[in-house]
Order: C-alpha cells, then structure tokens, then sequence
C-alpha cells in the first residue's frame, strides 16, 4: 500500500496542470512575438543584408558563368570566340603526345643463340651434302630423307639430287656465299614481324647471285623457309618506361583568357565545338555547378565581412550604419 500511494503521488506530480499548461504556452507565443518585434525593429537591416547577399551571389553567377554562344559542326561562325578563362586544350595536347610517341623508338632485346644454331644447322645441312656427295652407291630415296628434315616443302626431289651431284667446291664456295647473307639478316636484327620479308630479302640476293647455280639457291630458299627465326624480343618494360616519360615531357597546351577559339569566318570543328562545351560556353542552360559556386562564393564572401565587423569594428556599425556598409560592400564588388 505505501508503495501504490507514492506512485500516485509521482504521477500525480509529473502531470501538467491546466495553469502550468497555459503559461508554457503564453511563454512560446511571447518569445514569437519577440523575434517578430525583434524583425520589425531591425526591419530595414535585414532587407541590407538580403539585398547586399543577393547582389554579391547575382555579381559572382555573372563572372562564373561564361557567355554563351549557340554554334554547330561546319557552321561559318559569324563571329569571334574568345576564351573567358583558362583551360587546357585538350586535342591540341593529344596531337602533340602522338608526334612526340612517334619519334619514341622500341626497345629490343637480342639473342644471339638464334645465330649460332642458325649457323649450326646450316653448317650440319653443308656436311651431310659433303658426305652424301663423296659416298657411292646411296639410293635416291636414301639422300632425300637425309636431307629433306632440314627444307621446306618449296623444293623437289630432283632439285635435292641435283645438288648432291654438283661439285663439290662449287658447292662449298655456294654454301659460304649464302651462309653470308643469312648471317647479315640475323646480325641486323630480325623482329617476329619481319620474318617473312627477311626470307624474301635472303632467296632474293640468292637468287640474283650468278655464282650460286639456280638448284643449289632453291636448296638454300627451303632451309631459310623452314629454319629463319627471329632474333628480336620486344622488352616491353623499358618501352613502356620510354613511353611514359615520353608522355611526361609534354606540357599541356594552355588556352588562356582572352585566347581565340574560334575566328569570324572559320568552319567550326569537332574540336572547337568541344572546347567551347568543356569551358561552359554552349548553349543557353546555367550549370547546377555554376549556380552552387556562386552561392558559395557569396556565401563566404558575406560571411567574412559580417564576421570582421561584428568583431573588431562593432562601432562601425553604429556610426556608419548597415545600409552604408552594404553599399560599401556592394560598390566593392562592383
């Protein structure tokens, strides 16, 4: 029982009377009545304030916001286009990164175990004629299989036999004029690519070298068509390394305020059209970007002004007023 009754008594405590009730209203209605007798008292500041923040925010949208031009691809502008503030010429900067990267050369890497085997099996190829030639009594069939693992299939049978039974030191002195030119491809350089042509430049001289009988050449043109490899790796890492400083030496190519960017008369690019839209020149449309930078602006402008005369020149605003301070503020700006 004594619990309940001082249970009662703390509800009966914590609830509102209906005078309690009226007088937190009555206190409400008096602190609004006390901004609005506050408002109508500083009536005419209020209105500077507004009017000097108004004008600041309409002041910095105008200078942010450059002038608009309405022009399409391949229209004759009818008028010049100066740039309103500085910017990077993006295509311009891009034009001058691929003349710089086509003077930028590759890095290759070379190996010279592809020579030595090279020449290893061609000297390999050389004996095994020399060896056949001075053996008698070999079948046919028997010469062509020891030498057709080291041709192509662009040679025949018979052209196979004939070199067998060519003299021996027309031979050799065949075998050293071809291994030549095999060698000064291979010491030159041979990229993956260039395979091909390299067999072509080989059989070529082969070809046209009169000292070299026409049969003994087509022996040489199949072992360069079966055995020519490349000796040239790209190194990918020190190229890209090249590359990239290649890149890093370019310095953007500036547009700066005042700079034309399109003349009267000109037939307007892609380039210029993008240009002009990259620096917020085209169309009729205000950003959303535009808009929240002026305000910002103002914002900050506004405040810092209000927060130095509020203060260290409290009495400024007594003798000089607010009206006047805002016109100052204002014609500031201006």
């Amino acid at each position: 029982m004594p619990q309940r009754e001082a249970e009662k008594s703390e509800r009966t405590k914590n609830r509102a009377s209906p005078g309690q009730k009226k007088t937190s209203s009555e206190e409400q209605a008096n602190k609004e009545l006390g901004w609005i007798s506050v408002f109508r008292e500083h009536r005419n500041a209020f209105l500077w304030v507004f009017l000097t923040f108004l004008v600041t925010f309409a002041l910095f949208l105008i200078s942010l916001v450059p002038a608009k031009v309405d022009l399409v691809v391949g229209q004759v502008a009818p008028m010049d286009v100066k740039a309103t503030r500085e910017g990077i010429d993006e295509f311009a900067t891009k034009a001058l990164i691929e003349k710089v990267l086509a003077d930028v050369s590759e890095v290759w890497d070379s190996n010279p175990k592809v020579l030595e085997d090279t020449k290893a099996l061609f000297q390999e190829m050389a004996s095994k004629v020399q060896t056949l030639a001075e053996t008698e009594e070999l079948s046919t069939q028997y010469i062509i299989n020891e030498l057709r693992p080291y041709l192509d299939d662009s040679i025949s049978d018979e052209d196979i036999l004939a070199v067998v039974a060519t003299s021996p030191i027309i031979i050799e002195e065949s075998f050293d004029r071809a291994w030549s030119v095999v060698e000064e491809v291979l010491t030159r350089g041979l990229k993956p690519e260039n395979v091909e042509k390299g067999k072509e430049e080989i059989c070529a001289i082969i070809r046209t070298d009169k000292s070299i009988p026409d049969h003994v050449g087509r022996l040489f043109c199949a072992f360069v068509g079966k055995n020519l490899q490349p000796n040239l790796t790209l190194n990918k890492e020190e190229t890209d390394k090249k590359i990239k400083m290649a890149i890093e030496s370019v310095e953007p190519v500036k547009i700066r305020r005042g700079d034309y960017i399109v003349r009267r008369g000109d037939i307007v690019t892609e380039e210029q059209i993008a240009i002009l839209e990259k620096m917020g020149m085209m169309g009729s449309s205000i950003r959303i970007t535009e808009v929240l930078g002026a305000l910002l602006s103002a914002l900050i402008f506004c405040g810092f002004t209000a927060a130095y005369v509020g203060v260290y020149n409290t009495d400024l605003i007594e003798k000089k007023g607010i009206p006047l301070i805002a016109s100052v503020v204002i014609l500031s700006l201006v």
